[in-house]
């Protein structure tokens, strides 16, 4: 199984990700998917009715924290403002960002 240990390393992720998975809520749930070959994982905030699957910004931080370095976050938002999505990325540590559509 990949190590779940932050490291220094520079992210070595395949650009574009062959398989991206959307909702991803906790670690378990993105190592998993790392392991059977999930190459980007999606992590959805700011929507519309709240919290989804309890995820904040906060947790959703530790998980990207603890990834894989050949993981591609991917922040998934219905944040209309690109700014503030892109501030949202930075501060989970997201390497790109989805947005979704609908209001």
């Amino acid at each position: 199984m990949e190590s779940t240990t932050p490291s220094t390393d520079k992210p070595n992720f395949v650009w574009p990700p062959r398989v991206q998975l959307a909702g991803v809520s906790s670690l378990a749930e993105a190592v998993f998917c790392r392991a059977v070959g999930v190459e980007a994982l999606g992590f959805t905030l700011v929507l519309p009715e709240g919290v989804h699957d309890d995820l904040t910004s906060d947790k959703t931080r530790r998980i990207i924290e603890r990834l894989p370095r050949d993981v591609l976050p991917v922040l998934i938002t219905y944040l209309q403002d690109a700014m503030d999505a892109c501030r949202l990325a930075i501060e989970i540590g997201a390497a790109a960002v989805q947005f979704h559509g609908g209001t």
